[in-house]
């Protein structure tokens, strides 16, 4: 497995961050960590996991198909295919594959606790509890379309990329708690530093909202491209921006961007945050990086 260091201006990063890329499947979309690193390659048709200390001790599990998101929790690893109605369920300890699970049309975000997993639907606008091997229709969106979930503040946090809202919902009935209006098409959300962060594509911005009061918090803030995804952690958000192969972060206590920007590797999608990194794949050149912030 080779091992790049990313030569990045040092005008426009912290020098304390280390910024090193390895690479992994083909078309890596998304990525996530518990005691390892866990990467879907959709083009593929693989998982590739590894010790977020050791990159090149790289395994891959065979799942088919197009894996596109993934996400940990609870010892497994949900997996959510975007052709088709199903999801799959890997084990994270064994690696062991699960047989495949029917569920809405079109699965394209997935969030995982010690309770199973949700997975939104897109195109039947409707949100899936798994647990194991069962499957129950949690709520549909009426018109809408849920982009994204996540969980926290003993909630569900789903983007609706029609109505540029955030939608709060209730994890055990699907009672819809509130509506919240966000920007333009959000298409990504997490939840970290007591508070709900929303990125909204075609605004090129990305929204704090606070969970006590269902309403934003400050101003949008203007992140200079159009957002990807989100991940939160290490005192920051941080922000993919696809169209510049970049990453920035946003201060969680300022709520501003600090400025800085991160190039990684080509047409970055996924990120993460976990074991004291920052983990991006990037699908156009099958590479991760790994931003090491300093003490």
């Amino acid at each position: 497995m080779v091992t790049v260091l990313l030569v990045v201006d040092e005008e426009e990063r912290s020098p304390e961050v280390v910024t090193e890329t390895f690479d992994v499947g083909d078309a890596p979309l998304s990525v996530d960590v518990a005691d390892e690193v866990w990467i879907a390659n959709g083009a593929a048709g693989t998982l590739s996991h590894f010790p977020p200390d050791d990159p090149a001790a790289i395994e891959e599990v065979e799942v088919g198909g197009q894996p596109s998101q993934l996400a940990v929790g609870g010892g497994s690893v949900w997996v959510a295919y975007p052709v088709g109605e199903r999801i799959r369920r890997v084990v994270e300890s064994t690696a062991a594959i699960e047989p495949e699970i029917r569920i809405g049309r079109t699965p394209s975000a997935v969030a995982a606790d010690e309770t199973g997993a949700y997975f939104t639907a897109l195109d039947d606008g409707t949100v899936w509890h798994v647990t194991g091997s069962t499957a129950r229709e949690l709520v549909t969106f009426d018109g809408g379309f849920p982009s994204s979930v996540a969980i926290g503040f003993g909630s569900l946090w789903v983007t609706d990329v029609v109505a540029d809202q955030l939608v709060r919902i209730d994890p055990e009935n699907g009672d819809v708690l509130a509506r919240i209006d966000v920007g333009t098409a959000p298409t990504a959300v997490v939840v970290g530093d007591d508070a709900v962060w929303v990125a909204n594509f075609s605004d090129a911005t990305v929204s704090r909202i606070d969970p006590a009061t269902d309403a934003s918090s400050g101003d949008p803030v203007i992140v200079g491209g159009k957002p990807g995804s989100l991940a939160a952690g290490l005192g920051f958000v941080w922000v993919t921006r696809p169209e510049d192969d970049t990453t920035i972060r946003i201060d969680s206590a300022s709520n501003e961007w600090t400025g800085e920007v991160f190039h990684v590797g080509d047409n970055p999608t996924g990120i993460a945050v976990g074991a004291g990194h920052v983990w991006i794949t990037n699908t156009g050149d099958d590479t991760i990086t790994r931003l090491t912030p300093g003490e």
